[in-house]
């Protein structure tokens, strides 16, 4: 049989391991953007068809895991964005990397609806804003070229858009 005493010291220090691991937990969700720190290669923490922004290192990043269904509008958008040999691609990728902040450590947005400043012929399936220059990435993570866009006061205005 138990003593008294020693059922006490027990229980105590299972409510400092309890708090101790409560307190690691909290840490990592503080510090990680929704929790999650994925390591490369490693996406089943990442819902497929979902973009999330995760913490590699130091760096944030989004991570966009595709779906079968993304087939599609990968191949719709095609002509409108600007695509290279290391561009990710659904078709072959599980999954795909973009830098979710920029130089100064402006955080890249993830948006689903239409930007204003796409011009209405041009498809959008949920993307990614540049707040600091206004550039757009579908979904994908490749960046829309030549976007037309327009200035409050009606005038053209063309983004030039670097490749």
């Amino acid at each position: 049989m138990i003593s008294r005493t020693l059922t006490s010291r027990l229980v105590a220090i299972m409510f400092a391991l309890l708090f101790l691991a409560f307190l690691y937990i909290a840490f990592q969700v503080a510090f990680s953007p929704r929790g999650y720190r994925v390591e490369p290669e490693n996406w089943q923490d990442i819902v497929p068809g979902t973009a999330q922004m995760i913490r590699r290192g130091r760096d944030y990043i989004w991570a966009v895991r595709y779906a079968d269904v993304e087939a599609g509008p990968f191949s719709e958008l095609t002509d409108f964005v600007a695509a290279d040999e290391h561009t990710c691609d659904p078709n072959i990728h599980q999954a795909c990397e973009f830098s979710g902040s920029t130089g100064d450590g402006i955080i890249i947005r993830y948006v689903e609806q239409r930007p204003s400043t796409l011009a209405i012929d041009i498809p959008w399936f949920e993307g990614f804003v540049d707040p600091t220059s206004g550039a757009l990435y579908d979904r994908f993570g490749r960046q829309y070229k030549n976007v037309k866009t327009s200035l409050p006061n009606g005038m053209p205005l063309l983004l030039a858009v670097p490749l």
